[in-house]
């Protein structure tokens, strides 16, 4: 089993963590929050693909474009990510919304976020198929796989938030 990662919302496909979710509060939220959040995402993808490959390379080969995804909502706007790996980490992309608060416009933003929300299901949809669908690996194969995949750094550590000193 994969080694868990933190975050605000974490949607599983057996024991993998196929999408990671930060947010913050809809209204009044810290200036950096958007920032710390978007970095704690991209961390935690980073990590839970090593973590999966690793699992994967256990027992068969993985797929090709072996991907997580993930989504951080700051204020009201929502940015929906894939990451993969080719060579380097890829973050990529994939859309983005805005969650409708009011009346005005409500019936198209929420179109749009619907809209939004299916084509990345598709796609995590996708990925599902294209793991069950591996192919088993042979010993030599998979003793390969998991030494390469063994020297990719992980996270060593969780951030941290400064303490506030009250006075």
């Amino acid at each position: 089993m994969e080694q868990g990662q933190f975050c605000d919302g974490v949607g599983f496909c057996g024991s993998d963590q196929i999408l990671l979710a930060e947010s913050s509060q809809i209204h009044n939220p810290k200036a950096d929050k958007e920032f710390q959040d978007e970095y704690k995402l991209i961390r935690a993808l980073r990590d839970s693909w090593i973590s999966q490959m690793k699992s994967t390379c256990r027992e068969a080969e993985p797929p090709r474009d072996f991907a997580v995804f993930g989504s951080c909502t700051f204020k009201e706007q929502t940015k929906l990510v894939m990451m993969d790996f080719q060579g380097v980490f890829r973050l990529s992309p994939i859309d983005m919304f805005v969650i409708p608060l009011e009346k005005k416009e409500f019936g198209r933003r929420m179109h749009m976020a619907v809209l939004a929300c299916l084509r990345l299901a598709y796609r995590i949809e996708q990925e599902i198929s294209r793991r069950r669908a591996a192919m088993l690996a042979t010993f030599e194969k998979r003793l390969e796989m998991t030494e390469a995949i063994r020297k990719a750094p992980t996270t060593s550590s969780t951030p941290t938030k400064l303490k506030k000193i009250r006075k």
